[in-house]
């Protein structure tokens, strides 16, 4: 299987499943091949290893109709309850992008691109996102839903370059 055609599967399957939640899930075309090409999309927000796919998916009206349940207990006017939600949702990210990054089950890739990709991932966890790699389509839907035990760590992933490094590759195996 090549990771476009598991990245289509996941696409397909997280659409037949969530109808509602069409345009939450999306790519990021960042794949360049000419040095041109490659300097265009640099000066216009390009940046390299960027995840192939991204789930955005912000406070849910479930989700904030307990909130103000809640809240509603302690805050007395609507203006400061409104005020909390909205930090509460900021500073403990409940509206975080997933960040998924494909690789097909037994594929190689060069340690210097993958190093990119868990360089922006860690970059992503520094602000309260949610990065792995992902290699099925179970992975996939199961980390969109919250599964975080799904997929490979930045952690793990640099611990796989690390490795291969030191055994003198120049690529890695998914």
């Amino acid at each position: 299987m090549t990771e476009e055609k598991l990245q289509s599967d996941i696409v397909r399957k997280f659409s037949e499943l969530y109808p509602e939640k069409r345009g939450q899930l999306f790519h990021v075309p960042n794949e360049r091949i000419t040095a041109s090409q490659k300097l265009k999309a640099k000066s216009i927000g390009v940046f390299s290893g960027v995840s192939d796919l991204l789930h955005a998916e912000g406070l849910t009206t479930e989700k904030r109709s307990v909130l103000l349940q809640i809240i509603s207990q302690f805050v007395a006017t609507k203006e400061m309850r409104l005020k909390l939600i909205a930090m509460l949702t900021k500073e403990f990210n409940l509206g975080a992008l997933k960040c998924l990054e494909i690789k097909a089950p037994k594929s190689y890739h060069k340690i210097t691109h993958v190093q990119q990709q868990v360089d922006w991932g860690r970059t992503m966890e520094s602000i309260g996102n949610d990065w792995k790699i992902i290699r099925s389509v179970e992975d996939a839907i199961a980390f969109i839903n919250g599964g975080f035990n799904h997929g490979l760590t930045t952690d793990e992933v640099q611990e796989m370059i690390d490795e291969a490094k030191a055994k003198g590759k120049k690529t890695i195996q998914f």
